[in-house]
């Protein structure tokens, strides 16, 4: 981690269940990207709302899989999508990287 640090990362260890500690961790970062696992996904709705108030530029929500942006979705896209509708609701700038079909399977435990 020490090779991170020495590069300008900053490191923090948050609770994802205190919307304290996640604007704790965001504030003064101007890019947030969130790589949460499929199963946690719904933390990211809190961290957009702390990304906001700590003056966060861009959200990238942990999308690194298949397009989500598809109508009336099923299953885990219903939450990534729920996502995306946040980062407007609070007008939150957030863009969305899409890597294939291939690590919604292959980094699955």
């Amino acid at each position: 981690m020490d090779e991170y640090k020495a590069s300008g990362a900053k490191i923090a260890v948050v609770d994802y269940e205190s919307a304290e500690s996640l604007k704790n961790a965001v504030t003064g970062a101007d890019v947030v990207i969130s790589t949460v696992t499929h199963r946690a996904l719904q933390v990211q709705h809190v961290l957009v709302e702390q990304a906001k108030a700590a003056g966060v530029k861009l959200f990238v929500p942990s999308e690194f899989g298949d397009d989500t942006s598809r109508p009336n979705p099923e299953g885990i896209f219903v939450v990534k999508q729920s996502v995306h509708h946040k980062c407007k609701e609070l007008d939150l700038p957030y863009s969305l990287f899409f890597t294939g079909p291939g690590p919604d399977y292959v980094f699955v435990p």
